[in-house]
């Protein structure tokens, strides 16, 4: 019976360690990204925001989202200093940040999420 829990152990070890390296990947710009599944919360439609005043250039504002407010960063201009233009495919990407004593969520906006077929071939 102690063989068994084992494998049963290892099996559920091998599924953790394949959730962990699941990705969503995302365009921003020419360039895609990804991140690991177990941090993202929500993927939304992009959608107007509310400003918050004295803010950094790339804090577009924050969306309410299940009673709560969530600051949303544009990733494009926090990487390279370019303001992403919203399109139809323009999604706010809602994560949990570390943030030391608890966790936060914050969203980032990308221009795309990219299929795993479609981040492969631009890969290659």
């Amino acid at each position: 019976m102690g063989a068994t829990l084992k494998a049963e152990g290892a099996v559920l070890a091998e599924i953790a360690r394949q959730e962990a390296q699941q990705r969503l990947t995302f365009k921003l710009g020419e360039n895609i990204f990804a991140l690991g599944i177990l941090r993202i919360k929500a993927i939304v439609d992009f959608r107007a925001l509310t400003t918050v005043p004295g803010m950094p250039s790339f804090v577009l504002g924050v969306v309410e989202l299940h009673g709560a407010m969530v600051p949303v960063v544009d990733m494009g201009a926090r990487i390279d200093h370019k303001p992403g233009t919203a399109s139809a495919d323009t999604r706010i990407v809602i994560i949990e940040v570390d943030g030391g004593d608890r966790i936060h969520e914050m969203g980032i906006v990308v221009d795309a999420i990219v299929r795993t077929q479609d981040a492969a071939r631009a890969a290659a």
